[in-house]
Formats: C-alpha cells, sequence, structure tokens
C-alpha cells in the first residue's frame, strides 16, 4: 500500500489533500456507512473513534490508534498499517489471505525514488 501512495504524482496528491470539505462532512460520511469502516486515527482522535464505535458497533467499525505515529500513518508505521489494512479487508469482504496483496502484473512497482 506504502509503494501505491508513494506512486501518487504529487500534484495529485495535494488536490486530494485539499478538499474543500469541512471535518464535520467526513464524519457523517463515515457514520452512514453501511459497509464495514476501518478508522485507523492518532490519540488526539480517540473520542471520535470511541463515538464512532458508539454508533456503529463492532460489526460495522473498527477502529485502531496509533499511539506514536504522526499525521502519515501509512508512512510512519508502515507495517502495522499495512498489516491491519491487508487483514481488515480479508475479514470486511471475506477475501482469501493472499487476495488483499495488490497484482503486480509481473512488474516490480517503483520505490518512488
Amino acid at each position: 500500500m506504502l509503494r501505491s501512495a508513494l506512486q501518487v504524482p504529487a500534484g495529485a496528491a495535494n488536490q486530494l489533500i485539499a478538499q474543500p470539505y469541512p471535518r464535520t462532512y467526513w464524519r457523517e460520511i463515515v457514520a452512514g456507512q453501511r459497509v464495514p469502516v476501518l478508522y485507523v486515527i492518532r490519540p488526539r482522535l480517540r473520542e471520535q473513534g470511541q463515538a464512532l464505535l458508539a454508533r456503529k458497533g463492532g460489526q460495522l467499525a473498527q477502529v485502531e490508534v496509533f499511539e506514536d505515529a504522526g499525521h502519515a500513518l501509512f508512512v510512519d508505521a508502515a507495517p502495522r498499517f499495512n498489516a491491519l489494512t491487508a487483514d481488515f479487508a480479508r475479514r470486511a469482504f471475506s477475501l482469501p489471505a493472499n487476495a488483499a496483496r495488490p497484482a503486480t502484473n509481473g512488474h516490480r512497482p517503483s520505490s518512488g525514488n
């Protein structure tokens, strides 16, 4: 997952980050989902995570707090983030153990350097 994220062109990444939506918009979107949601957060958002679990329950929400990671959880704690995401996808979408790995079509992803 980290390799894929690092391949996003800087301009596209900036556009994704600069969305004109307030934080409350995303809270409403996440809370309204009827499919399993993985909410990976830093400690300062712990209360939001607890509220999401209380609202959706453990069947539709999984909250993981990364105590020591910075803003970019998928970079700062890549092995844990990747394992957590793959495990969530397998469980949430009933995928076999090897299905959550990205297809490479015989090509190795670039390192982003």
